[in-house]
C-alpha cells in the first residue's frame, strides 16, 4: 500500500506548475513591518493571493479566522486521524536584496533554483504544502481522517499570536503538525525558544549644558549592559547548548535635542532551552542587575517564542521520517536549532510537531535567497506522502 501511496504522489505532483506557484508567491510581497501580524500587505496576501488561488485548486473549505490567518480543511472531517500544516505569510525585508520579488528562475551552483525574498525561509514551503493539500484533496476517498493546513501572519514576529488565535478560533486538534519554515529537508526535532526581555533604566533629566544636574539615564544602560555581560548560565542541553543572552535595542527618551535622557529602554534576547520558563528567566536577569543607584531599573517580559523538543519515539518523528526514506531513499536528518517559530506552541497544545520543509537556512534573510527546484520537490512529496498515509484507511 506504502509504494501505491507514493506513485501516487509522484504522478500527481507537476513540477512546472509547483515551480510557478513558488514564483508567484514570491512575487507578491508580505514583508515584516512594524505593523507586525496587522500590516494591510501581509492581510491581502492571504485574503487576495492565497484564498483565491486554494479555490481555483478546489480547495473550498477556506476561511479566515478574526485576526485574518487562513484555515483550509480536506478529507474527512469525521474521521479519526488529523495531520496539521501551517504555512507562513510574512517574510524578512527586502533590504539589500536586489529584485527580491521579481520571481525568478536562476542556476546556482551548477542548479535550478527559484530566487526570491522568502523562498527558502517561509514561501518554497507554503508553496510545496499547498500543493500537498490539493493532492490530498484530490484523493480524499482514500482518507479516514483529516488535512488541516494553516497559514499564519506571522513568519518572522518571534511570538505565538497568530497561531494562538488560529488555533482557539478553529479548535485546531490533530496528531501531529509540521510547521512549514526551510529546514533543507531534515528535521528540526527541537529548537530554543526566545523571550524578549525590556530593561528600562530611569534617571533624570535636565539640559546637558549642566549634567551634574541630572541623571543620566544612558549611562545608567550602560552600567546594565556590563553586569549582564557577567551573567553565568550553568544549565546545558545535550544538543542545544546553555542559554545565551544578547541586547538587540535600546533606545532612549526625551527624543529632544541638548537634553539629559530620563529613560533608556533595552531589550534583550534571551534565549531558552527545553524545560526553561521565560518568568524564570526575567527574575534571573533582574536579580543579575541588582540595584544601581541613583538609578531604578525596571525588568519586563515581552514576547515569547516557547521551545520545542520530541523524542526519537514521537509519532510526528516516525511518520516524518518514514516519508523521507520513502522518497530519497536515505535515512531522515534530524538536527536541533537555535532559531524559534511555533513547534513549541503546538506541542504545548499536544501536537507533536518539528519544523520541517525545503529550502536552506544559510540562505535565510541573505541577498541572494535561492531555493533548488529539486529540494522544492523533494519537501512536496514528503509533505504529501506523511499526509496521505497517515490518512489512508
Amino acid at each position: 500500500m506504502s509504494d501505491q501511496l507514493y506513485e501516487i504522489v509522484k504522478s500527481s505532483v507537476n513540477i512546472e506548475d509547483l515551480k510557478r506557484l513558488t514564483l508567484d508567491l514570491v512575487s507578491r510581497p508580505s514583508t515584516q513591518t512594524d505593523k507586525m501580524e496587522y500590516d494591510p500587505e501581509i492581510k491581502s496576501f492571504i485574503s487576495d493571493t492565497l484564498m483565491p488561488e486554494l479555490k481555483k485548486r478546489g480547495l473550498n473549505s477556506v476561511e479566515l479566522d478574526d485576526m485574518g490567518n487562513l484555515i483550509c480543511r480536506v478529507g474527512n472531517t469525521d474521521g479519526k486521524k488529523k495531520v496539521f500544516f501551517l504555512g507562513y505569510a510574512m517574510t524578512h525585508p527586502a533590504s539589500s536584496m536586489k529584485d527580491p520579488f521579481t520571481g525568478e528562475i536562476v542556476e546556482e551552483a551548477g542548479k535550478e533554483a527559484l530566487r526570491g525574498r522568502g523562498v527558502s525561509e517561509q514561501k518554497g514551503s507554503l508553496a510545496a504544502m499547498i500543493a500537498a493539500v490539493e493532492l490530498i484533496n484530490k484523493n480524499d476517498h482514500l482518507l479516514n481522517g483529516e488535512l488541516i493546513f494553516g497559514v499564519s501572519l506571522a513568519g518572522e514576529t518571534g511570538r505565538h499570536l497568530a497561531v494562538d488565535n488560529m488555533c482557539k478560533f478553529a479548535d485546531i486538534k490533530a496528531d501531529l503538525g509540521v510547521v512549514g519554515i526551510g529546514t533543507n529537508n531534515k528535521i528540526s526535532q527541537g529548537n530554543k525558544g526566545r523571550a524578549d526581555v525590556e530593561v528600562i533604566v530611569y534617571g533624570k533629566s535636565c539640559h546637558s549644558s549642566s549634567p551634574i544636574e541630572g541623571i543620566n539615564a544612558i549611562e545608567g544602560a550602560c552600567a546594565v549592559i556590563e553586569k549582564l555581560k557577567e551573567m553565568k548560565f550553568t544549565s546545558k542541553h545535550a544538543h542545544l547548548g546553555k542559554p545565551t543572552l544578547a541586547s538587540t535595542a535600546i533606545k532612549s527618551y526625551p527624543n529632544a535635542t541638548h537634553t539629559i535622557q530620563n529613560e533608556c529602554h533595552i531589550i534583550f534576547d534571551r534565549r531558552l532551552l527545553p524545560g526553561d520558563q521565560a518568568a524564570d528567566a526575567v527574575k534571573e536577569i533582574r536579580e543579575a542587575i541588582g540595584e544601581i543607584p541613583p538609578y531604578k531599573v525596571e525588568v519586563k517580559l515581552g514576547p515569547v517564542t516557547l521551545p520545542s523538543e520530541v523524542k526519537d519515539n514521537s509519532i510526528i518523528i516516525t511518520r516524518l521520517s518514514d516519508a523521507i526514506k520513502t522518497v530519497t531513499g536515505k535515512e531522515a536528518e534530524k538536527f536541533y536549532s537555535n532559531s524559534a517559530i511555533d513547534a513549541g506552541y503546538l506541542n504545548k497544545q499536544n501536537i507533536p510537531a518539528v519544523m520541517f520543509g525545503p529550502g536552506s537556512m544559510d540562505y535565510w534573510h541573505t541577498d541572494n535567497e535561492v531555493l533548488f527546484v529539486e529540494d522544492l520537490l523533494k519537501g512536496t512529496y514528503i509533505y504529501s506522502y506523511l499526509a496521505l498515509k497517515h490518512l489512508a484507511k
